[in-house]
């Protein structure tokens, strides 16, 4: 597969990209360590983006002099042109301000990724120990009444991360790839909604002058 870009792939703000990818997003199927899956993810979400209706959503925020956070702004941004599953963002987003290894290993199962997987990423990333994760052993027993022991890693929220891109998890690259566009488009966003403030005041600036210009006249009449 090809990944050159050329022109008729190139589109102004007052087009749509192309809608006719032969596969939507929920049709994706995606293969571990697919580099060719991975150009392909691109482009659809590149052909699911509707580029006028951002436009359209920037300018109608920037008229109504609305100034929504960030957080706001992707979620209704992907409501509207993406349409992929970002309902764990806040969670996520809870985490950047912990910075401690405080998430069970256990939760990464769900995801398929085994504690052998998580072993892998600490040796290839040399990750170290009681500052990106910690190891705590777990006396249990077992069906058959014997005991047994175990490791559970708690990992720092950046490594629980690293463990989900790293197993290819396409939800959440998905997610890194929509956050990229979404930040530019709210800079977009906020670059209009400063100069669309800075044009009011001077504007109400300009009209205050020549207000109080007539007022002046007004009095220079009354006195004469």
């Amino acid at each position: 597969m090809s990944n050159n870009i050329t022109s008729k792939d190139k589109f102004s703000n007052q087009e749509f990209l192309r809608e006719d990818s032969p596969k939507s997003l929920h049709e994706f199927s995606y293969t571990k360590n697919s580099y060719e899956n991975l150009i392909e993810l691109s482009n659809i979400l590149q052909s699911n983006l509707k580029i006028d209706m951002i436009h359209n959503y920037n300018t109608f925020l920037v008229k109504n002099n609305i100034d929504i956070n960030i957080t706001d702004y992707i979620k209704v941004l992907n409501k509207k042109s993406f349409n992929i599953d970002i309902n764990f963002i806040d969670d996520f987003l809870n985490c950047v301000d912990l910075n401690d290894c405080c998430i069970n290993s256990n939760k990464l199962s769900k995801h398929n990724i085994s504690t052998t997987d998580i072993e892998n990423i600490i040796k290839l990333h040399n990750l170290i120990l009681n500052k990106d994760y910690k190891i705590s052993t777990v006396h249990d027993i077992s069906g058959d009444g014997t005991y047994i022991n175990y490791k559970v890693y708690y990992l720092h929220p950046n490594v629980f991360k690293l463990c989900l891109l790293k197993n290819y998890h396409l939800k959440y690259i998905q997610y890194y790839m929509f956050l990229e566009q979404a930040i530019k488009y709210y800079n977009d966003y906020q670059i209009m909604l400063l100069n669309n403030k800075v044009h009011k005041n001077v504007f109400s600036s300009i009209i205050l002058n020549y207000t109080y210009t007539c007022l002046n006249k007004v009095k220079l009449c009354m006195i004469k």
